[in-house]
């Protein structure tokens, strides 16, 4: 009688709605990932060399959230990160305040910024609760601008992947 008791009082009455949605359905909703962009964003060596035109980039890091290619010198290089559930807006306040010049942008109807610096780009895309990150960096400075053209390819060929 008193596990029964106990279950009936746990039991969804309502009382934890928020706005019409349980706290869990308003957690759920919060927190919709993205779509599943494979290894690497969906995109090999042999497309991230065609799209940059750097010769002799090799991939020398490669996890599940994060991949980097880099020449045998170690610059220029490029890396595509994948955060799961990364706020878009806190990641682009932090380009702000490190003093990059950011600029929203449009990538397959996905929310994103660039965010340059001298010689390198990033650019920041949203998918859902998650983040997607391309960083291209020149071997040269004064060439952000170049360099957003490639990092905003590099993001179109993932979410068009």
């Amino acid at each position: 009688m008193l596990a029964l008791v106990f279950l009936t009082g746990c039991g969804g009455g309502g009382d934890d709605a928020v706005g019409g949605a349980s706290v869990q359905e308003s957690a759920a909703a919060a927190t919709q990932f993205g779509a599943f962009y494979g290894e690497c964003g969906s995109i090999d060596t042999a497309a991230v060399v065609q799209i940059t035109g750097y010769s002799g980039l090799e991939l020398v890091a490669n996890n599940g959230i994060k991949c980097r290619w880099e020449t045998p010198t170690g610059s220029p290089y490029v890396m595509f990160t994948w955060f799961r559930g990364s706020p878009f807006e806190r990641e682009r306040e932090v380009a702000i305040r490190s003093g990059k010049i950011v600029e929203d942008i449009e990538i397959d109807g996905h929310r994103a910024f660039t965010s340059a610096a001298d010689g390198i780009c990033q650019v920041g895309i949203a998918d859902g609760a998650d983040f997607i990150h391309w960083l291209v960096r020149t071997d040269t400075t004064g060439v952000a601008a170049a360099s957003c053209d490639t990092a905003i390819g590099l993001g179109e060929r993932t979410i068009g992947a």
